[in-house]
């Protein structure tokens, strides 16, 4: 009898401690949750307060001419590296790199990044310790420092033991000014990295630079994994200041920057991005890939006949496609890309900065580095992943400050497969904001890209150097495109049925009856526009949410379907501004209209309107 007392009073203790374990963790589940909550305010508001900081920096409180190093630094400009006056905003970042500062800088291309850190180390006893993406850019900054007398070196994993021994030994001795390494040799060599802790130790470290810093971004364009273990320098190398170098930064990116390198309240220094010498524009690209390696030759040999200049092609196989056409046609081209051996890049590029070359058909690999002055022209055959990439390709342009024309070629077919093989949301949103670049009607292009970097735009700043501020566009009609979509959404609906992914060669084929009978609908009728006018209301319809695109699989390839996902067309009149005539379209006086539809806050075009800044344009134009 006791024993079962016994048993009952345990099993009553043990009921008793589970109801308080079940009612802990209950309780903690809530505290969990609420530390969840708090985090993510606190992390926004954070976020927050960065961007507001941004936005309201006075880099002007840099420019004093009172400084200790002031005088001296004239000097130094003048007699070291032979220039007569700084660069705007160059002055400022190098007193606040001097006054032991955290800085960023975004500095168009060709604006004086590098001597932001060359002059300072010239000023300095101690050891700069400059990263930079890629060895080719390496021995152009050390070929310039030669030049101006600055004792520097390099180390890398291709070196041969006596030239890294000799250079370590430097180290040792404090022999050199500024070293420059890539990310992937900062992060792996160990016996690099025990020196400068040594040379840290006894104070001897006088600046880490991070060239091309939006690489350290995921937001950036030109994410590189290598840039992630630059986290630990502020750790490593406590008391260091860090100097961040790039062309191309968004808000977003500079405060994802400021918290992957754990900068706490760095001086931010950003020039205009307006390039006042470079004349924006976009063309239709052909359908047909030789119309439109056609259209290239026509543009260089019209207007670019003895000039140096740039294309830019998405793959290697263009690449090598594209400048066999246009030798055949008595260009002097050579391609360039990535899976090129190094002595053959070398070669081209050389060929290309003495002439021998006038253009260089290539992907993105022919980026960071290319340092020629006198570059005229930057065609984009394919288009760019981003307006960073843009902006970056088209600054290779004119960087001896005279005019030079950045010449973008848009097909919707490009763009779709371009957007099929986009890997995240924020890949999506970048290809989506090259398309509405390309397919706006009347916006200053420079207009498009300064607010995109959230940068001070006024009208004066374009000086009619974009197609749209230069030709004044008289020929804009408003038209309503329900019909249209009325069309689709048929074609669409019998595709679906028939279990037939809706790829743009289908729509497109059904649309005009260019395909198999089965495909076609038989109250669908074929447009009296032309294909690049179908082009510009599909543009239209994915931009403002009447058609979206999702990816499709086979094993050879991804590809872009198109699809809505809306239940039903809307039934009211929809209107699409176009700079031409669009037959068999209705056209609308909008001062007049009374029907309209609500779009979305991100639609590039207003239903109804006296005036608008966007809208779609592919019609051919002239050039200037």
């Amino acid at each position: 009898m006791n024993m079962m007392t016994e048993e009952e009073d345990f099993s009553t203790q043990i009921e008793k401690i589970s109801i308080k374990i079940k009612q802990l963790e209950q309780e903690k589940r809530r505290i969990d949750a609420d530390l969840k909550r708090l985090n993510s305010e606190r992390d926004q508001l954070q976020l927050n307060l960065s961007i507001a900081r941004l936005k309201t920096r006075k880099p002007n409180q840099w420019l004093g001419q009172e400084y200790p190093w002031s005088k001296e630094l004239v000097k130094t400009l003048k007699e070291v590296f032979g220039f007569e006056a700084f660069f705007p905003n160059q002055v400022a970042a190098i007193n606040a790199v001097l006054s032991k500062k955290d800085v960023l800088v975004v500095m168009p291309t060709g604006g004086g990044k590098s001597l932001i850190y060359q002059l300072p180390a010239v000023l300095s006893r101690n050891l700069t310790i400059v990263i930079s993406p890629l060895i080719a850019l390496i021995q152009d900054q050390l070929a310039a420092l030669s030049k101006f007398g600055v004792d520097s070196a390099t180390l890398n994993s291709d070196m041969p033991p006596g030239e890294k021994k000799d250079v370590l030994n430097k180290l040792t001795d404090k022999k050199l000014k500024i070293i420059l390494v890539t990310p992937e040799f900062f992060a792996k060599s160990k016996t690099f990295m025990n020196k400068l802790t040594k040379l840290h130790q006894e104070s001897c470290i006088n600046l880490f630079v991070i060239d091309e810093v939006h690489c350290c971004s995921q937001w950036g364009h030109d994410f590189r994994t290598d840039y992630q273990t630059l986290s630990l320098i502020k750790t490593q190398f406590s008391g260091v200041p860090l100097l961040g170098l790039t062309a191309t930064a968004t808000i977003d990116v500079l405060v994802d920057i400021q918290k992957m390198l754990d900068l706490i309240d760095p001086v931010i220094i950003t020039s205009p991005y307006n390039r006042p010498n470079l004349y924006y524009k976009v063309v239709h690209k052909p359908d047909n890939v030789k119309d439109a390696q056609t259209l290239v030759r026509n543009i260089i040999k019209n207007d670019f006949a003895s000039v140096t200049g740039i294309v830019y092609a998405a793959t290697s196989n263009e690449c090598d496609q594209l400048s066999t056409f246009l030798r055949k046609e008595n260009i002097e081209a050579a391609p360039y890309y990535a899976n090129m051996s190094s002595d053959t890049k070398s070669k081209v590029h050389r060929k290309w900065i003495t002439g021998h070359y006038k253009v260089i058909v290539a992907t993105i690999a022919f980026g960071m580095g290319i340092d020629k002055p006198d570059v005229r022209f930057v065609i984009h055959f394919s288009l760019p992943k981003s307006l960073e990439s843009l902006y970056q390709e088209t600054g290779r342009a004119g960087r001896d400050g005279l005019k030079a024309h950045c010449i973008l070629m848009y097909n919707l077919f490009d763009w779709l497969k371009a957007y099929a093989y986009t890997q995240n949301n924020k890949e999506e949103n970048s290809i989506t904001q090259v398309l509405k670049y390309c397919t706006d009607i009347h916006t200053c292009r420079r207009k498009l890209i300064s607010e995109y970097f959230d940068d001070t735009w006024r009208a004066l700043d374009c000086l009619q150097m974009c197609d749209h501020c230069a030709e004044h566009k008289k020929n804009i009609v408003t038209y309503n495109v329900q019909p249209c979509l009325a069309t689709i959404f048929k074609i669409l609906n019998q595709l679906q049925n028939m279990d037939e992914s809706v790829t743009p060669n289908k729509l497109f084929g059904s649309w005009f009856r260019a395909c198999p009978k089965k495909l076609t609908v038989p109250d669908a009728p074929k447009p009296m526009f032309s294909r690049e006018q179908a082009q510009f209301i599909i543009s239209f319809f994915i931009l403002n949410n009447y058609l979206s695109v999702k990816r499709g699989y086979s094993l050879m390839s991804t590809f872009a379907i198109i699809y809505t996902k809306l239940v039903k067309e809307p039934n009211l009149q929809i209107y699409m501004e176009y700079d031409g005539v669009i037959r068999g379209i209705q056209t609308t006086d909008l001062r007049r209209e009374v029907k309209t539809i609500n779009l979305s806050a991100s639609s590039s075009t207003l239903v109804k309107r006296e005036s608008d800044e966007s809208g779609i344009s592919i019609k051919k134009q002239k050039f200037h």
